[in-house]
């Protein structure tokens, strides 16, 4: 089981881009959440099998927004408790 936070920079603000790994989400079995920042980045918070949560993250990597991602900054962080689906905020 792992749990990341990833924060994509890039053009990834204004183009659909959260609502492409909602829907991403939908193929794994994950469980996490997306977010714009202030500073332009796009957040996600996932957690899962590491298989499905690595899954997830390559579909995101060879998607349809990939052009727009720059720069991609990953991190194990705590479990999310609570959390059920994926949500977009």
């Amino acid at each position: 089981m792992s749990t990341k936070q990833i924060r994509y920079r890039g053009e990834v603000q204004a183009v659909g881009f959260r609502y492409a790994i909602a829907h991403e989400a939908m193929h794994y079995d994950v469980k996490g959440e997306v977010q714009n920042c202030p500073d332009g980045a796009v957040q996600v918070k996932v957690t899962g099998d590491d298989e499905e949560v690595d899954g997830f993250l390559q579909a995101i990597r060879e998607g349809r927004y990939s052009d727009n991602i720059e720069d991609e900054e990953i991190e194990e962080i705590q479990p999310l408790h609570g959390m059920s689906g994926f949500k977009v905020h």
